[in-house]
């Protein structure tokens, strides 16, 4: 026990000063945006309207349904308020917790203390994981290993002693894990392992039927958690949002996602072995060439069966295969979910696989090299101290959006979602050249990117440049008719350009879908005003003004158009109105004056 508290501690400090300097970092414009900073129930903060919320919001921006998750950030806004780096520390104090249920998951199972020790440690440090904890909107990731490593470790108390309290509580943890991430679904699978190592519950069967007997009375066994993951899957699959026109796409038939998913595979096991050019987004590649996903498939088959070859004298070769195999299958791209071709934080829960794989598989290669396995530890001292050197470089990319996008653009070939997001990070400063080139450079990749035309219009219509604006637009438009906000700022474009006419036909489009649109509405008054067509300017003003009377500028334009119309004490009224909003608006109070000086003089 002394033993495994010391481990625990110094994992526990090694830990938390690799990633502490994650308090330090920002959102970023990837995500944290759904999550977190544009989320207005999230920005409330914990309160019963928002539990309520997280629990019923099936068809959020996020496409999943996953109240713990929600309710995880409102906890942090109450605690935190938007300080990103109160939610940075909680996604890493999770993280930590995990690492150590882990410890103490393997060493109970197995009774191998080092080799747990050395699967724990590798899980806390290895840079894979960075995305996972340094990434905010990914909370997710971290709380789904949380309740995954809980519900196994119930499920061995279970197992050992009997109770059916502890079963209860491996459901409950596994039913907290489904309501954190989807990708949890998995987790019957991982217990099925967990079976045959390390809890060895095939130990007196022999023969072929004997364990295939035993093997269908164990999943019996498993059939609560079971229909847990088919409930989930399915409510998953009827919740994810579909991609719309205005979406990156990228070429998904089946064919090539097969062909995906072979080379990611073996992707996924090169960056655990050799986790370099580490990126937030991996896009599709426009072809891949057959011997890629021929290799992994040998590569796959050829291990597989290896491993089950060697399943009687050393189970935990199988046991950590097919936990990689199996537990990245739900994300490993058959089924389309986003249009990247892999990602990090994908591997979290998976990876331990390997690092199963690596700690128990490592002894028994040099087995007959006793020289080489007096170095083992050494060995993996190195490794590990290697694994938290790269993750703490690793997370020097990930301290605000610009830095961790340009790192994507320049690991990554025609990564157009990473230059599209930069193109926003530098808008967000004020940087609007270093910021349309990036949109260009998106476009030059991907000419039917909808979001990236629109954004580009939006930096060119701040900069002044209202025809190019205006020519954007429209291409936005083009790919998607039904883009309201692209139409209003073509509409506003369109008017500061002078094309009145065109202007008000496009304010009337967006009028069309959204009556209650309150500065279309004011700024259709405004078109109609310059036109000189003052009846129409004052019908829209009004209309404006009953959406939202505390419009101090459409009082006041109200007020110019009913002056223009001979109608001043209902200009004045509009005027004092303006100024009982805002006491100290120069434009109003000069209004009223000249009205009343017109007033008096017509006397």
């Amino acid at each position: 026990m002394r033993r495994l508290l010391a481990v625990s501690l110094v994992l526990t400090i090694v830990t938390a000063t690799v990633y502490y300097q994650v308090q330090g970092f920002e959102f970023i414009n990837l995500d944290d945006d759904l999550y977190v900073t544009h989320n207005l129930m999230v920005q409330r903060g914990l309160t019963w309207a928002n539990l309520l919320w997280a629990f019923t919001s099936f068809n959020n921006q996020a496409g999943f349904w996953h109240p713990i998750t929600w309710l995880s950030h409102m906890t942090d806004v109450s605690l935190y308020g938007m300080s990103a780096g109160g939610h940075h520390l909680t996604s890493l104090l999770i993280h930590i917790l995990c690492s150590l249920l882990l410890l103490v998951l393997l060493f109970r199972t197995t009774g191998s203390f080092w080799r747990s020790a050395f699967v724990a440690a590798m899980f806390a440090l290895h840079p894979l994981r960075v995305e996972s904890v340094a990434w905010v909107a990914e909370r997710k990731d971290v709380l789904n290993a949380l309740f995954w490593f809980t519900s196994l470790l119930c499920y061995y108390r279970y197992v050992a002693g009997g109770k059916k309290a502890w079963y209860a509580l491996a459901l409950g943890a596994f039913a907290l894990g489904l309501m954190s991430k989807p990708m949890a679904v998995t987790l019957p699978l991982a217990l099925l392992l967990m079976d045959f190592w390390p809890l060895d519950r095939y130990r007196d069967v022999t023969g072929a039927r004997e364990q295939w007997l035993r093997l269908w009375n164990l999943a019996k066994e498993k059939i609560p958690f079971l229909l847990l993951s088919a409930a989930v899957a399915v409510l998953t699959v009827a919740t994810q949002n579909t991609a719309e026109a205005t979406k990156l796409t990228y070429n998904t038939s089946v064919f090539f996602r097969i062909e995906n998913a072979l080379t990611s595979y073996t992707a996924y096991i090169l960056k655990t072995l050799w986790p370099t050019d580490l990126a937030i987004y991996y896009p599709y590649p426009l072809s891949i060439p057959l011997w890629k996903p021929l290799l992994s498939l040998f590569v796959l088959v050829f291990c597989s069966c290896l491993f089950w070859r060697k399943r009687n004298d050393h189970p935990y070769l199988l046991t950590g295969w097919l936990w990689f195999i199996l537990t990245l299958t739900p994300v490993i791209g058959l089924i389309q979910a986003g249009n990247q071709a892999m990602a990090d934080r994908f591997s979290y829960i998976p990876g331990t696989g390997l690092f199963i794989l690596m700690a128990w598989g490592a002894p028994l290669l040099t087995a007959r090299l006793p020289k080489v396995a007096r170095l083992l530890p050494a060995a993996a001292g190195v490794a590990l101290v290697a694994a938290a050197l790269l993750t703490y470089r690793q997370l020097e990319f990930w301290k605000d959006s610009i830095t961790v996008l340009e790192r994507a653009a320049s690991v990554t070939s025609r990564n157009i979602l990473a230059h599209h997001n930069l193109g926003a990070a530098y808008a967000a400063k004020g940087e609007l050249d270093k910021a349309i080139a990036q949109y260009r450079k998106a476009l030059s990749f991907s000419p039917g990117y909808a979001d990236a035309h629109y954004n580009l219009a939006l930096a060119l219509e701040w900069k002044g440049l209202f025809a190019d604006a205006a020519g954007e637009y429209e291409r936005c438009l083009d790919i998607n008719v039904n883009d309201v906000s692209a139409r209003y700022h073509h509409a506003l474009v369109l008017q500061d350009m002078g094309k009145l006419d065109e202007a008000a036909a496009e304010y009337g489009r967006v009028l069309s879908v959204e009556p209650e649109n309150v500065d279309a509405l004011y700024n259709l008054g405004a078109v109609y005003s310059r036109q000189g067509a003052v009846e129409q300017a004052v019908r829209m003003y009004r209309k404006a003004l009953a959406v939202n009377p505390g419009f101090v500028a459409a009082h006041n334009n109200l007020g110019i158009a009913l002056a223009k119309a001979g109608r001043l004490d209902e200009a004045m009224g509009e005027f004092r109105a303006a100024l009982a909003l805002d006491a100290n608006n120069a434009e109003a109070r000069q209004n009223l004056a000249r009205a009343a000086a017109v007033k008096e003089g017509a006397r």
